[in-house]
């Protein structure tokens, strides 16, 4: 995807509610209590002018990164994947492990976005923060994808928060 693409993708996530600030969304994505609850993620890749991060480089990131989801009920994520690799949601203690399928190319070399859905529940409120464990942003030398101190491939630190890493609020 040329920037170019990745710019008018950018404006049409933000003609859809979201809205960014440093490449990081000023709301979280929240589902409703009284509608389906089904919330639409991005992937964004890095290598096609993804969002710029404290270190001035521009990084893959899921947008929104943070998601307020309502208790006890079912949540319908949809991940939108725009990037030619692999990304995930993980988060043990939700019991979640969604693999977000890479994209396509066509024989033209245009890329075809792919979407996975997968639905989950949270059984206490609280704030759980969840990591891709897929290591990604190679053309910045993973610097989204810095390892924790636990071993993880976690991003660990909040200025990773808005890439490859958020948090789920459970309300």
């Amino acid at each position: 995807m040329k920037t170019s693409n990745l710019l008018g993708l950018g404006l049409a996530i933000l003609g859809n509610g979201v809205a960014l600030a440093a490449g990081r969304p000023v709301k979280p994505a929240r589902a409703q209590r009284a509608k389906a609850c089904v919330i639409t993620l991005q992937v964004l890749p890095g290598s096609d002018g993804g969002p710029l991060g404290p270190d001035g480089k521009h990084h893959d990131a899921f947008v929104p990164s943070n998601l307020e989801v309502p208790v006890g009920k079912i949540v319908t994520v949809r991940i939108v994947n725009h990037d030619m690799m692999e990304h995930s949601i993980y988060q043990p203690e939700l019991g979640l492990d969604i693999v977000a399928r890479p994209a396509a190319m066509k024989p033209d070399g245009r890329m075809i976005p792919i979407t996975t859905t997968a639905t989950f529940s949270v059984k206490a409120r609280g704030r759980y923060r969840w990591y891709c464990t897929k290591p990604c942003d190679d053309d910045a030398k993973g610097w989204a994808m810095a390892p924790a101190a636990r071993g993880t491939r976690d991003a660990g630190r909040p200025d990773k928060d808005g890439f490859m890493a958020g948090e789920i609020v459970a309300f």
